[in-house]
């Protein structure tokens, strides 16, 4: 299981969303305006003052009309009217954003804030803005600044959460999650966000906790269903993975890449019929995926279908990417020793040590092959010899292989090879 770990993280990346993914979609600004908590306008009265204001209501006329470029040009004859207008400039900013011009209103919000640097509704969206083009350590220091103004301002400790978690300082993400999900539990994407970055720090039974609490709050949810599903997975209570993942298949569509997860956890639950049964469709869609071939094969395996297995695993060695062969072969050997054809087992032990010479197991399992078909015991002696030089005091089959070798010797005693046979100290 050790050892399969590399190719089960590889099949079930998926399984892992960065923090930072859940922020994705960006608040309206009329929303994120209310949440960091913009104050009131100007007074009309007050406003219609300032030099700029005609131009102002025609860029509001404008805007109403979806003419963003003619409220664009509206709002720059304003600030050059009246250039220290905070106002003029916010509302440029706004209207930039509208048209997808995220670099212009961030300079347009950046006068603002220079012009009056106290108001920090306004810099909060400025910070938001540079959060949504992944400005993030610039995001992060703004965020600190406005969480010491204000410790308590939820939409402050949330943004602060995202940039914090955006430049790996998970620790402090997780703190900050943690208190906005105590200020409001109903936080749909901070709970998801907390959870990824507890999963990423191997806390899973946590994450599960906030995952659960957010699935009583949203019964049903389709996103929380499939990530209190994974993260069973990682609590290898593979049983429950598998209800979740029907829960959430019974009421969505069958995506290739949930399905094949799936039916990976089904293997896991040793549901190993079920999961070929989920498998198979699967490698029809995506033939060129080697991790669907290779838990068929282990599923096959385990049902001692081993013709199938081995078919199976030969594909999965044909499209795996390097890293993966080694246990593809491994494997392999396993198989082709179960079905007594021991030269092909030794040649793929062979190309296991070739693909990673640091196996040293391996050494071990040619030397029970060897000592299984081949006649002469010394071949299997030599075998065991370099599992336990290689290998090292402690090594899990060290007892096993010491005494392998003292039978071999004593069996060869009056053979002239069995002189040569020298134990190990």
């Amino acid at each position: 299981m050790i050892r399969l770990w590399p190719i089960i993280a590889l099949c079930l990346s998926s399984f892992m969303l960065s923090a930072q993914e859940e922020e994705q979609v960006a608040v309206p600004w009329e929303v994120q305006e209310s949440l960091s908590g913009e104050e009131e306008p100007e007074d009309t009265l007050v406003l219609s003052t300032r030099q700029g204001y005609a131009e102002f209501r025609r860029a509001e006329a404008l805007r109403e009309q979806f003419d963003y470029p003619g409220a664009v040009e509206a709002l720059r004859e304003a600030v050059n009217k009246d250039s220290l207008n905070t106002r003029w400039l916010s509302e440029l900013a706004e209207v930039y954003q509208l048209m997808g011009n995220a670099p212009d209103a961030l300079a347009a919000l950046r006068r603002a804030v220079v012009l009056d640097p106290a108001r920090l509704p306004l810099k909060a969206r400025m910070g938001r803005l540079l959060l949504s083009m992944q400005e993030n350590r610039e995001a992060y220091r703004v965020f600190t600044e406005l969480r010491k103004a204000d410790s308590l301002h939820l939409f402050y400790s949330r943004q602060l959460a995202i940039s914090a978690s955006r430049l790996g300082k998970s620790r402090e993400a997780r703190e900050l999650f943690r208190q906005v999900l105590e200020m409001n539990p109903r936080d749909y994407g901070s709970t998801l966000a907390l959870a990824t970055l507890l999963q990423q720090d191997t806390a899973f039974a946590l994450a599960r906790v906030y995952l659960k609490q957010s699935l009583d709050l949203f019964p049903g949810n389709s996103l929380l269903e499939l990530r209190t599903a994974q993260n069973d997975y990682y609590l290898k209570a593979y049983d429950r993975a598998a209800e979740g993942y029907e829960r959430y298949l019974s009421h969505n569509d069958t995506s290739l890449v949930v399905r094949k997860e799936y039916g990976v956890v089904l293997y896991f639950a040793k549901r190993e019929a079920e999961a070929l049964r989920i498998l198979e469709p699967a490698l029809y869609l995506a033939p060129n995926d080697a991790m669907i071939p290779f838990y068929m094969g282990l599923s096959h395996k385990s049902l001692k279908n081993f013709g199938e297995a081995i078919g199976h695993m030969q594909m999965a060695g044909d499209l795996a990417i390097p890293w993966t062969l080694p246990v593809i072969h491994r494997t392999l050997a396993q198989l082709y020793g179960m079905q007594r054809d021991f030269p092909r087992a030794i040649e793929a032990y062979q190309k296991v040590l070739e693909l990673d010479p640091s196996d040293s197991e391996v050494l071990f399992e040619m030397a029970t092959t060897y000592e299984e078909f081949e006649s002469d015991k010394t071949v299997a002696f030599q075998y065991y010899r370099r599992y336990l030089e290689k290998a090292g005091k402690g090594a899990p089959n060290e007892a096993y292989a010491r005494t392998r070798m003292a039978k071999i010797k004593e069996a060869l005693f009056f053979d002239n090879r069995g002189q040569n046979l020298v134990l190990p100290e």
